[in-house]
C-alpha cells in the first residue's frame, strides 16, 4: 500500500521531498518523490526509513475536524507487563478532566503519585515513571498497579505490572 503526500511547494528551492527506503531483501524497491517527480533507485545497504523534509507548508489534501476524532479514556499504549527500567505511561482523555495517576504496591499502599488532581485537557498525555518510590528509593522487584482516575467523569482504569530487578 502506498501513501502519497502532496508535497508541491511553489517557489521552494528543491528541498521538499519524500524518500521511502527499501529493505536489504528488496534493494530495488526504493522510490523517491522530489520536485514533483517519483524516481526509482537501487542501492545495496541501509535500514528502512521514511524521511520527509519541507521548507514550507505543503497543500492541504484533506482537513479533518479535530472534534470528530474519538479519544477514549484509558491507557493507550500496550505497556509492558514486565519492566526493569523507565516506564512510559500514556493515556487518553475524551474531555478536560482532573486526573490522578498513582502507583500501588501489592499490599495496596501508594508508593508514588505521578499526578495529583492535575487538570489536563482532552487528548493524549504521556508521563514517565523511573521505578522510584516517593522517598526516591528504587522499588524492589514485585507486582505493582498503576491507577488512572478522571475525577470529574468518575472513570478509572488499573494496569498490573511486574518489576524485575
Amino acid at each position: 500500500m502506498w501513501i502519497v503526500f502532496d508535497l508541491c511547494v511553489e517557489g521552494a528551492d528543491g528541498c521538499e521531498g519524500l524518500a521511502i527506503d527499501s529493505t536489504l531483501d528488496h534493494p530495488d524497491a526504493m522510490w523517491v518523490y522530489s520536485q514533483g517527480n517519483w524516481t526509482h533507485s537501487t542501492f545495496a545497504t541501509g535500514d528502512p526509513f521514511v524521511y520527509v523534509q519541507l521548507q514550507e507548508y505543503g497543500n492541504v489534501v484533506e482537513e479533518i475536524d479535530s472534534d470528530s476524532l474519538v479519544v477514549r479514556f484509558g491507557f493507550v499504549k500496550n505497556m509492558p507487563t514486565v519492566i526493569n527500567s523507565d516506564l512510559e505511561i500514556s493515556f487518553g482523555l475524551p474531555e478536560n478532566d482532573v486526573v490522578s495517576l498513582k502507583i500501588y504496591d501489592i499490599q495496596g499502599r501508594v508508593i508514588r503519585q505521578i499526578l495529583k488532581n492535575k487538570t489536563l485537557n482532552a487528548g493524549y498525555h504521556s508521563f514517565s515513571w523511573s521505578l522510584f518510590d516517593a522517598s526516591g528509593e528504587h522499588v524492589p522487584s514485585g507486582i505493582y498497579f498503576i491507577e488512572l482516575k478522571a475525577l470529574r467523569s468518575g472513570q478509572r482504569e488499573v494496569k498490573k505490572l511486574l518489576v524485575v530487578r
